[in-house]
């Protein structure tokens, strides 16, 4: 029970770490400036894409895939490497 716990745990800290990245690592809905979208419709062209929407959005979300798994594994890391408390033993009286 506490192995599912501990999963269960692991898979709600990287779903929320995925929502903060689709939350804040694009510049959606704040218009981009017209040098970036001139590099959006330039890589679109260059892929035969014929809406550059098509390449921005699979795009951003594999930005924000690789930006949850990076903060997932240093933040897994880091409580790994944490010293764990030592077990206290009972009071002599």
């Amino acid at each position: 029970m506490q192995a599912l716990a501990h999963k269960a745990c692991k898979v709600l800290l990287f779903l929320t770490l995925l929502i903060l990245a689709v939350l804040f690592l694009h510049t959606y809905p704040y218009p981009m400036p017209a040098e970036q979208l001139e590099y959006w419709f330039h890589a679109a062209s260059c892929l035969g894409i014929a809406n550059p929407e098509d390449l921005y959005f699979p795009t951003m979300w594999v930005i924000d895939l690789i930006a949850a798994t990076v903060a997932y594994r240093v933040i897994i890391k880091l409580c790994s490497k944490s010293p764990t408390p030592a077990p206290r033993l009972p009071a002599d009286n």
